[in-house]
């Protein structure tokens, strides 16, 4: 399960949305991170002059997405046909992502799906940590993956 991002990218809803739905049409998934099973990303729904919603996006399939409304904050709302969704850095993200809050970054103590530090870059955990059965860690020649 992780969290995945992505640069400039926008949609708009290919329909009117109800505050209660999960699952609407967009008008492209074009440049949308592939999510396997226990991957999201976060979306802001919004007009230029009005509130903002967030969302985690749980799947995607065609131009369909299936989400969790009204995060981070913000409150589900209804939005009209058109209106505009972009993947945008979000507190959530930020703070699911390890990125430091106070001075403390955070990691999980599981690692639950296949990683790899890519080539060139080192990895950074605070442990102990567990490698699940069946998941691998692999750390490139020259890459080094450092548990503190």
């Amino acid at each position: 399960m992780a969290i995945k991002f992505a640069n400039n990218i926008s949609t708009l809803l290919g329909s009117g949305i109800t505050s209660s739905q999960t699952s609407f049409d967009v008008a492209s998934t074009t440049g949308f991170p592939v999510l396997a099973v226990g991957d999201y990303f976060y979306a802001t729904i919004y007009t230029s002059s009005g509130p903002v919603e967030i969302i985690k996006v749980t799947s995607w399939s065609g131009a369909t997405i299936t989400c969790v409304r009204g995060l981070d904050g913000t409150s589900a709302a209804s939005w009209a046909n058109g209106t505009r969704i972009d993947l945008r850095l979000t507190a959530a993200g930020l703070y699911e992502s390890g990125v430091a809050s106070n001075g403390i970054f955070f990691n999980t103590t599981t690692i639950t799906a296949d990683e790899v530090v890519p080539s060139g870059y080192n990895g950074l955990s605070g442990g102990p940590i567990t490698v699940a059965s069946g998941v691998t860690v692999t750390v490139p020649s020259g890459s080094v993956w450092s548990i503190v």
